[in-house]
């Protein structure tokens, strides 16, 4: 029985793919996203961090928190099943993100063969960099890729890793039948002036569902809180530009939703 690390289980999830979700956040990331909304998620195993709590009288105390934890994928699936009536009922399932799932691969592949066996639908959110083989091992288990793509040009300087993997793994997706959505995180100072050819990109890809992720900051915090070193640099995502991405991929023929 394979186990993993995985630091939340987020139920009721309607941003990560069809119907009501449950979505699995694993542990680990190759990553290092500047802009990184889960930077809890990129270590591989469960850390100690201290938690500050102000009491009514204003006095502050601390607390030793462990952020996630292990589990096999027996025990996460009993966890599923306990969902699986809002699934039926909403044309839901499973959805495993992270971090990077696929940086766990033997768990995610047992995860996903429990969940074909009692007939959930699965969803992997993935930033697409791991070995091509860790795909093919997998793909029979997967309904529907969320695949990100931050950058075609700046993606080393902004996530430390370079781009040919990611490019190269989605090419191959792209023509091995599984459905698709591109997720891009929409952020002015990284990809503002790459949208052109973003879809001139994915429309040789043959990929014609888009996710676009408007930037926002609502984990500036979280460096803080669980004592990460994070990127003091200004990101934005401004109305006019949010629009104008829209606009130039509807007119280009895609499928577009905004949000997850």
């Amino acid at each position: 029985m394979a186990t993993g690390y995985i630091f939340d289980i987020k139920r009721f999830s309607v941003h990560d793919g069809p119907g009501i979700r449950t979505t699995v956040f694993f542990m680990g990331c190759p990553l290092r996203c500047k802009w990184c909304h889960n930077p809890e998620s990129r270590l591989m195993e469960p850390f100690q961090y201290i938690k500050s709590i102000t009491l009514s009288s204003g006095e502050s105390i601390y607390e030793t928190k462990t952020l996630g934890y292990k589990i096999t994928a027996k025990d996460l699936m009993k966890e599923i099943l306990e969902d699986k009536a809002y699934f039926d009922n909403s044309g839901g399932g499973v959805t495993f993100s992270g971090g990077e799932p696929l940086k766990q691969p033997e768990f995610l592949k047992e995860c996903l063969q429990l969940c074909y066996v009692n007939g959930i639908h699965t969803t992997l959110d993935t930033s697409g960099y791991a070995e091509w083989a860790i795909f093919q091992d997998i793909l029979n288990n997967i309904d529907l890729i969320l695949y990100d793509i931050k950058s075609l040009h700046k993606h080393r300087q902004y996530t430390g890793a370079d781009i040919k993997l990611i490019r190269s793994n989605l090419e191959k997706l792209a023509g091995s039948g599984v459905k698709l959505q591109i997720r891009i995180p929409l952020i002015a100072e990284v990809n503002g002036n790459e949208i052109d050819e973003f879809i001139e990109y994915f429309l040789r890809v043959g990929v014609k569902s888009i996710a676009l992720l408007p930037y926002h900051n609502l984990a500036k915090n979280k460096g803080e809180r669980f004592g990460l070193q994070l990127t003091k640099e200004k990101f934005s995502c401004p109305t006019e530009f949010l629009d104008n991405c829209i606009l130039k991929f509807k007119q280009a023929g895609f499928q577009v939703s905004v949000g997850g």
